[in-house]
């Protein structure tokens, strides 16, 4: 078992940043793919914790024992725990990728984790992506203030509304209730479907 390490300054790779809440900490990633999985890490329920470049451990490709270390352990919020490898599409047809990826997913197993494969088609797929960036940028901006207080209070008391009946209900602008309402999805208090833009006509309600 090793861990590689990529705050060690290298002149021949770019390292990406991402400031996870969940994680109370800076994710460095290798490629600008896994640094939008941190998207999708972050903000799903499922999740507990994740972590980037984890010890990693060998694998036997004929009679070599070859190092591998998976993008990511992720950590459920049930304990169990799994290793992520992220990859564009187009390099997963390969048969030696397929073979390879075949013998580190046994290995993963005598690790006692699976091994998922999640592609650029998974991450980046359109507004879903651009949604959960938003709620990123909102989430550092936004504090939990008066207008996100009279939302929640609004949602409880009516069950579900549109962007729009906030907004007239609470006399506040339609910017300022999309701006709390990307604060409070972050925060894990109203839901919204994030696989369309989020608008005036987005319905709303509280977790």
């Amino acid at each position: 078992m090793y861990v590689r390490n990529l705050r060690k300054p290298s002149a021949t790779k770019n390292v990406y940043k991402f400031a996870s809440s969940k994680n109370r900490s800076v994710i460095l990633c290798e490629s600008s793919l896994e640094r939008d999985c941190c998207y999708h890490l972050e903000y799903s329920k499922d999740v507990f914790s994740f972590q980037s470049q984890p010890e990693g451990f060998y694998y036997s490709s004929g009679y070599k024992r070859c190092p591998y270390t998976p993008d990511f352990l992720v950590r459920n919020q049930d304990g169990s725990e799994y290793y992520l490898e992220v990859k564009p599409l187009a390099k997963t047809f390969s048969e030696d990728f397929k073979r390879s990826f075949a013998l580190k997913r046994i290995a993963a197993q005598h690790q006692g984790k699976s091994l998922v494969l999640v592609t650029d088609k998974q991450i980046r797929n359109g507004v879903y992506l651009e949604n959960l960036n938003l709620i990123h940028r909102y989430s550092g901006l936004v504090d939990f203030s008066l207008p996100s207080t009279k939302i929640v209070e609004e949602l409880s008391a009516a069950g579900r509304m549109c962007i729009r009946s906030l907004a007239d209900n609470l006399k506040l602008s339609i910017g300022e209730v999309i701006a709390a309402v990307f604060c409070l999805i972050g925060l894990g208090r109203v839901n919204v479907p994030l696989d369309s833009a989020i608008n005036e006509m987005s319905v709303i309600s509280v977790n």
